[in-house]
């Protein structure tokens, strides 16, 4: 896998992330978090908008409709790091997220999937496992904040990477 050929060696957990994270959870005992699980459909080309905005609604339609799983799509067409588990993206903070993922997320009922939502990227689709207000029993043990923080910084170098990717482009038409 590219991802983790590439980019998963440059993405670092230290120990003080992990006090930082368990510390700011801390303090946000009373506010809302999301279990989600992600499909993210990059758009590696602009003349390719229409085909990706296309595939992501047949997606929507199909998994809404029982036609298709969530995690099964996820794992067969999702550019998302944590494509091969489902899509997973573990327990996410509104503020954690790109604003209107967050808002996307915010509107879900549990059990439910978003219309597909544009990024800078491409497309992205959501499903809400569950959400939850964080308390003191809800917080993760150290190894778990290990794991979560390193899928979130993953998701973010392998976004960084497609957008650099798509600007150091250069493409030649030739007639």
């Amino acid at each position: 896998e590219v991802f983790s050929a590439s980019l998963a060696p440059q993405v670092r957990i230290n120990d003080a992330d992990v006090d930082d994270y368990i510390a700011r959870l801390k303090a946000q005992q009373g506010r809302t978090e999301y279990l989600l699980a992600e499909i993210f459909l990059p758009i590696d080309n602009p003349e390719d908008e229409g085909d990706v905005a296309n595939l992501a609604q047949t997606v929507v339609k199909d998994i809404k409709a029982q036609k298709a799983k969530f995690s099964a799509v996820a794992q067969q067409i999702s550019k998302a790091p944590g494509a091969s588990q489902g899509g997973m993206m573990g327990w996410v903070q509104a503020e954690q997220m790109d604003k209107n993922l967050a808002s996307a997320a915010q509107k879900l009922e549990p059990k439910s999937v978003s219309d597909p939502i544009r990024s800078l990227a491409g497309y992205h689709i959501l499903y809400l496992i569950e959400s939850r207000v964080i308390t003191a029993s809800s917080i993760p043990e150290e190894n778990k904040v290990r794991e979560i923080l390193f899928g979130q910084r993953a998701d973010r170098a392998s976004r960084g990477r497609i957008v650099d990717l798509r600007n150091a482009a250069f493409i030649e038409y030739r007639f």
